[in-house]
């Protein structure tokens, strides 16, 4: 059978003066990835070499899932092994390499720079685990020979930034809120203070070099190559403010003017703040993560969709970037219909937005499925 790379030839490429940005894998082509290789004249920087199969609910056979998360690790891995740079920009297993993986994919890893989400801060205790197990890999196969513990240090956590002056307009709206919702907000604010509390008391891992390998915490951080300029976001919440769910690091890749912007999963973007911060990067490409409205009714509902087209509209008119991908979660079920005002907005103002899929000539896999009848 023809692989998907062999049919594409260079369809999968969006030239952005002298950026060339490779769509690995997406949601729309029928895994859950959301992967790209970023090449400029210095540097090839591969992000989030990660896959993982459609959820239970999705209309395909678990067969065709697994065939297809296979598919998007061949591209990764073909097109992954030649780059200089690796990012990581949050532990779920559809963004970095499930551990047990590791040695089929040592060609992404070893001799490389690794530019990854900070595994001791900003991090919930599910991805901390991940985090650690994922790095002592990378150590393992990158020739390290002494106990990975050897590199965990006392907490250094200090909150040099608030986190709702960093969110004031959405801290704001929960702050008003009322019932149910105030509630909800009372027992997030728990859960932060909680964690935060375990950031202080936790050992630490520190960054580390072995081999050609070379682990460097990304946070909030700016790295230059050449003339390229990668830079990171400050810690953001995967989704929803407080969200449990954690965090992820953004960036922006530079060179001659040019600017390619990554979201990570924002979902949407539902924070206001995170819209404006993708705005005032004045990005030419985004590569952007849309709302899991496959979740509508129990872990998305009306106020997040009415926030993620909000600030999709306000992206468009005021970023006004020549394309934009938006795909990942918002390709896990029929989206559309409850997203055809941004659709309809972006025509209107001359903005190029389509899934992974669609950029490359296909229709997007929950599109091609036959969906269940609805009882």
């Amino acid at each position: 059978m023809e692989s998907l790379s062999e049919k594409l030839g260079d369809r999968d490429i969006i030239v952005l003066g002298s950026i060339k940005v490779r769509l690995l894998f997406f949601d729309s082509l029928g895994a859950k990835c959301s992967s790209v290789l970023v090449e400029t004249p210095d540097v090839s920087i591969l992000i989030d070499p990660g896959a993982a199969g459609l959820q239970p609910s999705f209309p395909l056979p678990r067969e065709e899932k697994a065939r297809l998360r296979e598919e998007a690790f061949k591209r990764i891995r073909r097109y992954g092994a030649s780059s200089d740079i690796v990012v990581i920009t949050h532990y779920h297993y559809d963004h970095h390499v499930h551990p047990s993986r590791i040695d089929e994919m040592t060609c992404l890893f070893r001799d490389k720079i690794l530019l990854v989400k900070d595994p001791n801060q900003w991090i919930n205790k599910s991805q901390r685990s991940r985090a650690f197990k994922f790095l002592s890999e990378i150590y393992r196969i990158s020739g390290g020979n002494k106990p990975f513990k050897d590199f965990m240090e006392t907490s250094r956590f200090e909150m040099t930034s608030d986190l709702f002056e960093r969110h004031p307009k959405t801290a704001a709206l929960w702050e008003r809120s009322k019932g149910k919702k105030l509630k909800v907000y009372q027992a997030k604010k728990r859960w932060f203070e909680k964690i935060v509390e375990n950031w202080k008391r936790n050992k630490w891992v520190k960054s580390f070099e072995v081999g050609g390998t070379k682990i460097l915490f990304a946070d909030d951080r700016e790295f230059i190559f050449g003339d390229t300029r990668i830079k990171f976001t400050f810690p953001l919440f995967h989704g929803q403010f407080l969200d449990n769910v954690g965090w992820v690091i953004g960036l922006t890749v530079e060179h001659a003017g040019n600017r390619f912007l990554f979201s990570s999963d924002l979902q949407g973007p539902i924070i206001e703040e995170y819209a404006e911060w993708i705005i005032n990067s004045k990005p030419n490409v985004i590569v952007a993560d849309g709302p899991p409205l496959y979740t509508y009714g129990f872990m998305i509902g009306k106020e997040e969709i009415k926030n993620v087209i909000n600030n999709m509209q306000r992206i468009i008119r005021e970023a006004r970037p020549s394309k934009i991908i938006w795909d990942h979660h918002i390709c896990r079920g029929i989206f559309r219909p409850k997203m055809r005002e941004v659709y309809l907005y972006a025509e209107k103002e001359g903005v190029d937005i389509c899934t992974a899929a669609e950029h490359i000539g296909l229709k997007p896999m929950i599109e091609q499925v036959k969906l269940p009848k609805s009882k």
